[in-house]
C-alpha cells in the first residue's frame, strides 16, 4: 500500500530538488506540508499536483500539443 505523504528527504529525490529547497517550497507555501509528531510530511496528491505543475511548464511538447500544435 502507498503511503498518502513523504517526508521531506523523499519529496526531494521525487522532485530532483534538494531538501533545502523542498523546506522554502513549503515555507513560502508552493508545497502544502503537514507536521505529524515533530516530522514534516508532504501529502503525495500535493507532490503529483508540483510535478503536473512543473512539467506543463517546462515540456514545449506538452505547450504546443495544449494548443492544437503537433
Amino acid at each position: 500500500m502507498e503511503r498518502e505523504a513523504l517526508s521531506v528527504p523523499e519529496t526531494a529525490r521525487v522532485l530532483g530538488a534538494s531538501p533545502a529547497s523542498v523546506w522554502r517550497w513549503i515555507r513560502e507555501g508552493e508545497l502544502p506540508a503537514t507536521k505529524i509528531g515533530g516530522r514534516v510530511f508532504v501529502p503525495r496528491e500535493a507532490l503529483r499536483r508540483r510535478l503536473e505543475s512543473v512539467s506543463s511548464r517546462t515540456n514545449p511538447y506538452k505547450e504546443r500539443k495544449k494548443h492544437g500544435i503537433q
